[in-house]
């Protein structure tokens, strides 16, 4: 398997990391929970919004966001 740079200990960019975390782990939980309780699908809905939005940050501009917050 080949190691891309992401998913070295010395490099993380946490914009792929979050947009990893909600396409292979959370993403694929709701979409199933939601099949099965149907009044779960609004929060599945929220989960695509969000990962929708992560397609307009990139690193830096997370981190200027964030730095206003700390």
């Amino acid at each position: 398997m080949r190691v891309i740079e992401r998913w070295t200990r010395r490099v993380q960019e946490r914009v792929a990391l979050q947009k990893g975390f909600v396409d292979f782990v959370i993403g694929p939980y709701y979409k199933l929970v939601a099949a099965a309780y149907p009044a779960v699908a609004p929060v599945f809905d929220l989960i695509k919004h969000n990962r929708e939005a992560w397609n307009g940050y990139d690193d830096k501009m997370l981190a200027a966001e964030l730095a206003n917050d700390y």
